[in-house]
C-alpha cells in the first residue's frame, strides 16, 4: 500500500511540476475555391468542434460534440438547424458535409487557421 501511495505522489508531483495537462485547440480555416467559408476550432481535450461562418455578420458560432480520431474529426450539427453530418479527413484536410436526404455540400479544403476563437461574454 505504501509503495503505491509513494508512486502515486511521485507521479502527481511530476505532473504538477510539468505544468499539468495542456489543452490542445486546433484552429482550421476551410475554403471553397480559395475563399474561407468556415472557421473551425477543435478542442481535442473536450472533444468539441466550434463552427463559425465568417461571411455572416455577426458570425454565427455554434459548438458541437465531436468524434476525434487520428484519421478524422466528425460531428453532427443540430441546434435548430437541419441535422447535418460533418467530417474532416485529417490526411487530406477535406471537409465533407452531408445534409438530410444524403445531399452532399461542396467539399472544403481545410488548413491550419489563423482566426482566433471568438470571445464569449461569460
Amino acid at each position: 500500500m505504501t509503495k503505491h501511495l509513494t508512486l502515486g505522489l511521485a507521479a502527481f508531483t511530476l505532473f504538477s511540476l510539468a505544468g499539468g495537462a495542456k489543452a490542445e485547440m486546433l484552429s482550421l480555416d476551410c475554403s471553397i475555391n480559395g475563399s474561407v467559408a468556415t472557421n473551425l476550432w477543435v478542442d481535442i481535450g473536450k472533444s468539441t468542434v466550434t463552427v463559425a461562418y465568417p461571411q455572416d455578420t455577426p458570425p454565427i458560432v455554434n459548438t458541437f460534440p465531436g468524434q476525434i480520431t487520428v484519421t478524422s474529426i466528425s460531428w453532427n450539427s443540430v441546434n435548430g438547424y437541419p441535422s447535418a453530418s460533418w467530417s474532416i479527413d485529417r490526411t487530406s484536410g477535406i471537409l465533407t458535409t452531408v445534409m438530410p436526404a444524403g445531399i452532399t455540400i461542396y467539399p472544403q479544403q481545410c488548413v491550419r487557421g489563423t482566426t482566433p476563437l471568438p470571445a464569449t461574454k461569460f
